[in-house]
């Protein structure tokens, strides 16, 4: 059993570094609407590095028997939604308690939320478990029968217990034969405790060994020890089910928590075989990273969003910057999030997308006319919407130029090309021998890169952006500017990226 284990857990601790505190999904939907689409979005952080992964959203109405599977699309809208997936379901009859969760990954690596067992039904049918990575058939070491091959896992939860199945090639789970025995477990390991350690639900009747329960694994040593009995049974989808109770985690010292700060932990089955004078590891599936946790949007119940603040910065000459406070206690997205300023429209975005605690979302426009300008905002969940008064602010250039805090002996030049893809030309002029620099800043005001810091001579000067931050990486498309400092003095022009 010893090498079967450590066998295991070296797989899965590969991919435990990698977890380290990340939210995996932060998702909501809008309200549902008969006979409108209903969004779904979901953020998602990949904690094991999966190539080629896609995300999916599952739902099921509250009469529905089933949940829908279907695919997400990548929004890549930056800089707010860069790692944003979206779906639009339409829905022709009142879904009523909607309930939906979040996934990620491919055939063998799954991330993933699931169904909550409300009612505690015990076995849970197939439907309610957030189904794990598949297991390839024929992929057993020696085993003794196919029941040692695993096809597949899955898990879900309730308020006070935790459920997992398992599935092999025959449907039928044995625990012996002649005088080898066979175990069936379902390990847990939260990502931050020490390596050599890991919790099991285990089906096996090895007299005097090991019987069915939860079990704490001390790798170091070998050891292990049982913490509380299980729930078992092998269904009529020929899949061996087992539930124990979180209290029985929670009762062990060394467990951080259900389901730990992280919110996630990860899950690996295992089938060995225990003979007189050996013991073997038969099979084991990849693991899997689970966030016990279920959404819900109740078409019956929806609650009017707010928008409880907003203001406007002034940047004389080059933006106004407008952002407003959203809340929404049932965690629907904004469908509509704009800002009416004059006769425009401006979408609004925001990096974070949980509504029902406040967020900030934020839009900039260029500096305009002179004159008086008239702006409201007008936020929507989908069913309902939220809009502020009319509001007005004067503009005036007067006294204001691009060029007027610089020296008349300087002068900077408009990039070229602009809008520019690859690389674009920035370029200056001075007069008289002075300390340079450049900097490049983002439409939030946060600098990107500082392509001069240096004393320059008479003359005209150019450099070349490509696109680059500080750090090397690639910035995505949209509006930048570009700050000249001489002498203490600025000035401030605007560029598109375009890709």
């Amino acid at each position: 059993m010893k090498k079967a284990i450590i066998i295991c857990t070296i797989v899965i601790a590969m991919f435990i570094t990698a977890s380290a505190q990340l939210n995996l999904f932060t998702g909501s939907s809008s309200a549902v609407v008969v006979g409108d689409s209903t969004i779904f979005n979901v953020d998602f952080f990949d904690p094991l590095g999966i190539p080629s992964y896609s995300v999916k959203v599952n739902y099921k109405g509250e009469t529905d028997q089933e949940y829908t599977t279907a695919d997400m699309e990548l929004m890549l809208e930056f800089p707010y939604y860069a790692t944003t997936f979206e779906h639009g379901v339409l829905f022709d009859q009142s879904p009523g308690l909607l309930n939906f969760y979040y996934s990620a990954g491919t055939d063998s690596l799954v991330a993933t939320q699931s169904p909550m067992n409300t009612d505690d039904v015990f076995p849970p049918p197939t439907s309610m478990y957030a189904p794990f990575g598949r297991d390839g058939a024929g992929d057993a070491q020696d085993p003794i029968g196919d029941w040692l091959d695993l096809t597949g896992s899955g898990m879900c939860y309730s308020e006070d217990r935790v459920y997992a199945r398992m599935e092999n090639v025959t449907g039928t789970w044995p625990t012996s034969q002649g005088l080898n025995g066979f175990i069936y477990g379902v390990g847990f390991i939260p990502y931050n405790v020490q390596d050599t350690v890991i919790w099991a639900m285990v089906y096996a009747n090895i007299p005097f060994v090991i019987s069915p329960g939860l079990y704490k694994l001390e790798l170091a040593d070998t050891s292990f020890s049982r913490l509380g009995d299980i729930d078992y049974e092998v269904g009529s989808d020929g899949n061996l089910h087992m539930a124990c109770d979180i209290a029985d985690f929670e009762n062990d010292d060394d467990w951080p928590g259900w389901p730990a700060d992280e919110g996630f932990l990860l899950s690996s089955s295992i089938t060995l075989t225990i003979g007189l004078t050996s013991q073997a590891i038969n099979d084991f599936t990849f693991p899997s990273v689970y966030e016990p946790r279920t959404n819900y949007v109740d078409y019956d119940n929806n609650h009017a969003p707010e928008i409880t603040d907003y203001s406007l910065v002034e940047t004389p000459g080059v933006m106004l910057s407008f952002d407003a406070s959203y809340l929404d206690i049932d965690n629907n997205q904004p469908i509509a999030r704009m800002l009416l300023f004059d006769w425009g429209y401006y979408e609004m975005g925001s990096f974070d997308h949980i509504y029902d605690d406040t967020s900030e979302f934020i839009t900039i426009i260029e500096w305009p006319v002179d004159g008086w300008h008239y702006y409201y905002f007008q936020f929507g969940d989908g069913d309902e919407m939220a809009t502020t008064d009319m509001d007005s602010i004067y503009i005036s250039t007067i006294d204001i130029d691009e060029q007027a805090n610089l020296p008349a002996a300087v002068e900077l030049h408009q990039n070229y090309p602009n809008p520019f893809n690859a690389e674009t030309q920035i370029s200056y002029s001075l007069e008289n021998p002075s300390h340079v620099n450049l900097i490049i800043y983002d439409i939030l005001g946060k600098p990107v890169v500082e392509l001069v810091n240096d004393y320059a001579n008479v003359g005209t000067h150019s450099v070349i952006w490509n696109g680059m931050n500080s750090n090397g990486r690639q910035v995505s498309s949209g509006l930048y500017f570009y700050q000249l400092i001489v002498d203490d003095q600025s000035s401030v022009r605007k560029m598109n990226l375009i890709k």
